[in-house]
């Protein structure tokens, strides 16, 4: 995976995170031509869209994007990605509506907290403590 998409969840990622849907490259699945199961293949592209939508959010507040390099937090949006992908399959794939509130609940928390994350980090950097007097300042 390229630097610039170092936060995008993996398709792994999003089938252990949610086992309660069928996916198109499961043994049990690859002869069934039901339309209640899970194309991997959309599946990655649908990640990936989300992934560039998320991209552009960080990029337009102003925040660095999260590498391996400079190590910001990554949990809060992989899991508001993969969260707000889950909601996508949940018209087609759900039919538990306990389950369907609880992905739409999810989604929508780990999208503030991803935002209080990337707020914090900027706050953090910005804050008084950290800006240098040095030099003449002048009298009001």
């Amino acid at each position: 995976m390229s630097e610039e998409f170092y936060f995008k969840p993996s398709i792994e990622e999003f089938k252990t995170q949610f086992k309660a849907f069928a996916f198109s490259d499961d043994e049990n699945n690859i002869d069934n031509q039901s339309p209640n199961i899970i194309d991997i293949k959309y599946l990655d592209d649908l990640l990936f869209d989300k992934t560039l939508e998320v991209k552009k959010i960080i990029s337009d507040n102003g925040y660095e994007l999260p590498t391996a390099k400079n190590k910001l937090p990554t949990f809060s949006i992989k899991q508001y990605i993969m969260f707000t992908v889950a909601e996508v399959f949940t018209s087609v794939f759900a039919s538990n509506s306990d389950l369907i509130n609880y992905i739409r609940e999810k989604s929508k928390e780990y999208k503030e907290q991803f935002i209080n994350d990337f707020g914090s980090i900027v706050t953090s950097e910005r804050s008084y403590l950290n800006i240098s007097l040095d030099g003449d300042v002048p009298k009001q």
